[in-house]
C-alpha cells in the first residue's frame, strides 16, 4: 500500500507511516493493472514474419530469374538464407520462451501464451529445416575445399615451373636451389603451397661426362607435402618432368623445355 503523504510503500497492517501520516479509515483497494503486456510474443512474431517475407522474396527471385539448374540453385539459395534465418529463428525462439515464462510467473500482467507457443513452433521448424540443410552440406563443402586447395597448389607449382624455365633460358641450366631464382626476381621468397608448406625443388642431374665432369641439370621435380605436411605420404602432389630427353626433343643445350607431367603421388 502506498502512503499518500510520502509515497513510500507500507504494509496494510501498519497504522501509521514513518513520515507521521496516520490512517483514519480503512485502506483503499489498489487499482488493478488491466494492461496485459505482449512484448515478447510480438517481437517473436515480428522476427518470424520478417524472416518468412525475406525467404519468399529470395526464393522467388532464385526460382524465376536464375539461369542455373533449379535444384542446384535451390541448394545455394537455402545455404545463403540459412546465415540469416537461423539467427532470426533462434532469437524468435528466445523471445517466445521468455514470454511463456513471464505468463507462467505473472498471468495477471503478461499474456500471449498461445502466440508464444505458435511462435516457438514456427521457429523450431525453421531452425531444424535450415540446420539440416547446412549440416548435410558440410561433407560436400569440405570435399570442395580440398579440391580447391589441390588445384591452387598445382597452379602454384606450374607457375614456379615457368619461372624455373625462364631461369634456364637465361642462364643455360636449371638452378641448383630455388634461391638462385632471386637473380630473376630479388623479391622472390619461399614458394608455399595452399597448406603453407614450402614446395620442394629437386633438380635432376644428368649422367657424368666421359672425363668425369658433371653435365648441367636436365630437369627437375616439384613436390608438395600435401595437407599432412609429411613427405612420402598419400596426399603428396608432384610435378615431374620427363627425364628421357629423346622422348621430348630436349637436350642439355637445347632450348625446348620438357613437357610437364603433373601426377599425384599415391
Amino acid at each position: 500500500m502506498v502512503c499518500p503523504g510520502c509515497g513510500s510503500r507500507v504494509g496494510r497492517e501498519v497504522k501509521d507511516c514513518i513520515c507521521g501520516a496516520r490512517w483514519i479509515g480503512k485502506p483503499g483497494i489498489e487499482p488493478a493493472d488491466s494492461v496485459i503486456r505482449l512484448f515478447n510474443p510480438i517481437v517473436a512474431w515480428a522476427l518470424l514474419a520478417a524472416a518468412v517475407v525475406f525467404q519468399s522474396v529470395v526464393l522467388g527471385r532464385a526460382l524465376y530469374f536464375t539461369t542455373y539448374r533449379w535444384p542446384v540453385e535451390m541448394v545455394r539459395t537455402a545455404l545463403y538464407l540459412a546465415q540469416f534465418l537461423v539467427p532470426a529463428a533462434a532469437i524468435a525462439a528466445f523471445f517466445a520462451r521468455r514470454g511463456l515464462r513471464a505468463v507462467s510467473r505473472d498471468p495477471n500482467h503478461f499474456g500471449g501464451r498461445r502466440l508464444c507457443l505458435s511462435a516457438g513452433a514456427v521457429a523450431a521448424v525453421l531452425l531444424l529445416g535450415y540446420s539440416a540443410i547446412v549440416i548435410g552440406h558440410v561433407p560436400r563443402a569440405l570435399k570442395n575445399r580440398k579440391i580447391r586447395r589441390i588445384a591452387q597448389t598445382e597452379s602454384t607449382m606450374y607457375r614456379l615451373a615457368g619461372v624455373i624455365e625462364a631461369y634456364r633460358i637465361q642462364n643455360g641450366s636449371y638452378p641448383r636451389t630455388l634461391l638462385d631464382l632471386q637473380e630473376l626476381d630479388p623479391s622472390l621468397g619461399p614458394i608455399l603451397d595452399d597448406w603453407d608448406h614450402e614446395v620442394i625443388y629437386s633438380p635432376v642431374q644428368a649422367q657424368m661426362a666421359s672425363r668425369g665432369t658433371p653435365t648441367p641439370f636436365k630437369g627437375f621435380d616439384l613436390t608438395s607435402r600435401g595437407a599432412d605436411g609429411l613427405l612420402g605420404t598419400g596426399d603428396d602432389l608432384a610435378l615431374k618432368y620427363d627425364r628421357l630427353a629423346s622422348a621430348t626433343g630436349l637436350t642439355s643445350s637445347g632450348s625446348g623445355a620438357a613437357r610437364p607431367d603433373p601426377r599425384r603421388e599415391r
